[in-house]
């Protein structure tokens, strides 16, 4: 499988962004689940990351 997150972190677009700017980003490996239990691990990646912001 193609690794795109460096090339699209690369892009004007998206460097440009303000929330790329002020460095507001989390990554995940779950960016397009396709089963169930990859959607639960998308849930349980974003509830770590906003917990992690309280």
């Amino acid at each position: 499988m193609p690794e795109y997150g460096p090339e699209l972190f690369r892009q004007t677009a998206f460097t440009t962004l303000p929330d790329t700017k002020a460095n507001h980003l989390y990554g995940s490996v779950y960016f397009l689940p396709n089963c169930y239990s990859d959607a639960l691990g998308a849930l349980d990646a974003l509830e770590k990351a906003l917990t992690a912001l309280r």
